[in-house]
């Protein structure tokens, strides 16, 4: 069982929470800051290591693409 937290508030992509139209600049920037936290506290387990790593660059990148 996987318990990296990949989906976050319905969101599957950090993509797809970029584009959701219904969501302004700073809703956006919390739900990114949120799932990161979550996926930070997360436990640190080999079996998902790589897809939490990719999933928290993907964060990190949405977060620099929203302060541009």
């Amino acid at each position: 069982m996987n318990s990296v937290p990949l989906r976050f508030a319905g969101f599957r992509s950090v993509e797809g929470l970029l584009n959701d139209p219904g969501l302004n600049r700073a809703q956006k920037k919390s739900a990114l800051l949120s799932w990161r936290t979550r996926l930070l506290q997360s436990p640190n387990m080999t079996e998902g290591a790589a897809d939490r790593q990719a999933k928290l660059h993907d964060i990190e990148d949405a977060l620099q693409r929203l302060k541009t």
